[in-house]
């Protein structure tokens, strides 16, 4: 019998066009609003998405892009 090994899976998602927050949070909205991404029902991920993450998480990713731009 084989075991299994646990696995990694690293992938590149992309980038935003540039480290501001208007792109940032254009390639937010693009990524996270893809169903394998996140897998909720539609109304609650743009729920999630609208009144969650995209009023503040692009702020703080900017300045982290900004870093490494």
């Amino acid at each position: 019998m084989q075991t299994q090994k646990p696995g990694i899976l690293l992938i590149n998602t992309g980038t935003p066009d540039s480290p501001e927050i208007p792109e940032v949070r254009r390639y937010l909205r693009q990524f996270l609003w893809d169903y394998r991404v996140i897998d909720m029902h539609p109304v609650a991920r743009w729920l999630l998405l609208n009144l969650v993450i995209l009023p503040t998480r692009p702020k703080h990713s900017s300045e982290a892009y900004k870093k490494i731009w």
